[in-house]
Parts: structure tokens; sequence; C-alpha cells
């Protein structure tokens, strides 16, 4: 399987294909207090640690200065003062994923093959990927916290998958993720909860086809009644 998934292969879904699970694990972790969809940001901040020098590539000819907003100033209720950042004009988009194809599949097989070495590679590329991290709003300790269970927890081939679907079109894949990883020893999957009378949107749908087409990521949809799970 390629490291960045054929668009054939990600279509969209009319419903989920799930089954509810009706027991949890002892242990759940999950990044809290996030300004977006909290548990989601783990996964943008494994993109934006382990693919900064891929996207803020000085090599790109698409690659200007932008200026952001300090997000750790505005977490620290601090005036906040602009930043100014690498950014491509395209990025997020299936035209990026298109065009920087040759350099995505090259530091994809590039990244380090074991999960003691992609956890070295995450502290190391920590700093230098704070920029790019902000403008993610992926760059909270809880965040960084929780990335680094999920790396202990999955294997780098799946890790690499989930970078790789991201990279495809990160706007259009970063919506629709699991509220939860839910984990013990040697178990974990991603769980979504909702309650009876809530649903799922077009997004989490999408994502739930996507999943059982290509990550593989142990899932879970959990119903919450009034009574328990």
């Amino acid at each position: 399987m390629s490291a960045v998934p054929e668009r054939s292969q990600l279509q969209s879904s009319t419903g989920p294909n799930s089954a509810v699970s009706r027991s949890l694990p002892h242990a759940i972790f999950v990044a809290r207090g996030l300004r977006q969809p909290s548990s989601k940001a783990r996964h943008f901040t494994l993109f934006g640690v382990y693919f900064w020098s891929v996207i803020q590539d000085r090599c790109d000819r698409r690659v200007r200065t932008v200026g952001i907003l300090d997000r750790q100033a505005y977490d620290q209720h601090r005036p906040s003062e602009v930043i100014w950042i690498r950014l491509p004009s395209d990025f997020g988009t299936a035209d990026y994923a298109r065009r920087r194809a040759k350099a995505i599949t090259k530091h994809l097989s590039a990244i380090a093959e074991t999960s003691a070495e992609l956890l070295g590679l995450f502290d190391n590329w920590l700093a230098p990927s704070v920029d790019l991290r902000q403008y993610l709003w992926a760059d909270r300790r809880e965040t960084i916290e929780t990335a680094r269970k999920l790396i202990e927890l999955i294997s780098p081939v799946a890790l690499k998958t989930v970078l790789g679907y991201l990279v495809l079109n990160y706007w259009g894949h970063r919506s629709g993720w699991p509220d939860l990883l839910v984990y013990r020893t040697n178990q974990w999957f991603l769980a979504e909860v909702k309650s009876c009378s809530d649903k799922l949107n077009e997004n989490q749908k999408r994502w739930i086809e996507d999943n059982h087409r290509y990550l593989h990521l142990p899932f879970k949809l959990v119903q919450v009644a009034r009574g328990g799970v």
C-alpha cells in the first residue's frame, strides 16, 4: 500500500459501519480544554511535528511568509502579537498533496520504523515544529502528551498511514475524527460518543467510511443511554 492514499479509496459514506460498544476499558485518556474539538488535536499535533520540514520547506516555490496571532500568548491571557511563519499558499488542499507528492512519499518512507525511534524523533522535532503547530491549533501541552501516548500505542505503519491520510487533503480530512482515545495495557481504540438522540454528522460519517476503507484504526461508536453505556 502506498504511503499516500489514492483519491478513489476515499469516497464519502452514507452511514456508519461500526458496532456500539457495551463496555469501556478502565483507563480513558482524553486531551482536555482545547479551543477546537479537543481530542482531535492529538492527530494534528502528530502531523505538525512529523511534517513541519516538508510543509515549511524553503525549496518549495509556493512557501511564503504569513502572520498569525501568537496562540501561546492567547492561552496565557497575554496580548497576542503577530508571529511570522512559512506556509505554502496551497497548504491543506488536495492540490498541495498532488504537487508535492514526490517530497511527501520520500519523507514518509524516511521516517523512523520503530516506536522508540518515532518517539525520539517526535521529541527532537517538537521545538522546530512549534510555529506550524500554533497555526494548526496543536500546540498545547495536553495534546503533546496525548500524541506521545498514541505513538506508544499505535504501530509505526498505522502512524504513517494517518499522516498520509491527513496530508492528502488536510482541511478536508481534519474534521470528523472520534471524540476519545481509550486505552489500557496493550489495548486501545478511538471512540465516538453519542447520546440516544444524537446523530453522526456528515464529516463523522465520512471519517468512519475512510477509516473502514483506508485507515483501519480500531474504532467504536459508543451510545450513552440515561442509565449508562
